[in-house]
Parts: structure tokens; sequence; C-alpha cells
């Protein structure tokens, strides 16, 4: 539920309880300082959202590093290669405008927390699905289609 004030020149505006200062101990003022995060809660999550970033970074490069070592031993042409990296491309296109309006719903830090545990997880299996069969090359195209999807 969506609380709404009326600013004292009329306009409106929405609370957000989660980033009220009186909540994470930062000091409250009148005017611009209320819509501010108080400076610890914003460094802490600076921090946590480069390392994010890199983890994330990290994740999205580890395929294509090794898609020449696993073309060579699943005898993947470069047709299938490239269709194994492009389903990357196609997840993380069909998610963009939706993973937005989720978090807009659900909230971003349960976004994050739920896409970030997802990608993790798919990126820990990747080496099982490339053992797992003799459908390697569906089962990679599959992984790195989820892995666009959660990121």
């Amino acid at each position: 539920m969506e609380d709404r004030h009326t600013a004292r020149d009329g306009r409106k505006h929405l609370s957000y309880p989660q980033l009220d200062c009186e909540t994470y101990g930062g000091r409250v003022s009148s005017g611009e300082d209320r819509k501010l995060w108080p400076r610890p809660l914003a460094q802490k999550w600076t921090v946590v959202l480069f390392w994010g970033t890199c983890l994330l970074y990290c994740a999205r490069m580890a395929m294509p590093i090794c898609s020449v070592s696993m073309a060579a031993s699943f005898h993947w042409s470069k047709i299938d290669s490239g269709l194994v990296l492009g389903g990357f491309f196609w997840g993380y296109c069909f998610t963009q405008i939706l993973g937005g309006h989720i978090s807009d719903k659900v909230g971003g830090e349960r976004v994050l927390f739920i896409s970030a545990a997802s990608w993790s997880l798919i990126t820990a299996v990747t080496p099982l699905l490339a053992h797992l069969g003799s459908h390697t090359l569906a089962l990679m195209t599959l992984a790195r289609f989820l892995m666009g999807l959660t990121q």
C-alpha cells in the first residue's frame, strides 16, 4: 500500500518507509534531506552493489571465455557456439521491462536478491549441465537463456 502525502505547495509525493531516516538511525530534518538516505546506509549499498556488479560480470563472461574449449570438446560448430552464446542475449532482452515492473511491485531489494541467487546457482550448475547427458548443446543454451533472464 502506498502512503500519499501532500506537500505544502500542493504536490503529492510517495512516502517509502524503507528509506525513512529514523528507521536506519540517521538524522531527521525537514525539506530535501528527508528524501536522501543516511550516509552510512548509502555507503553500505554502494559497496554491496559494486561487488554484486563485479560478480555479475564474472558470471556473464565465464561462458564466452570457456566456449572455445567447450566447442572443441563437445564438437560444436561455430553456429552451435553462437546459439549457446546468443541464448544469454535473448533471455536478457525479454526481461528488461518485466524486471522493472516486478521491482516496482515487489521491491528492488527482493528482486536483486532473487536474481543474484538465481544466476549464482545457474553459474555453479553450468559445469554439471555440460557433462550431464548427450544434449549438452540444448542444456547449455537453456542455462545461458536462464542466465540472461535472471540478470
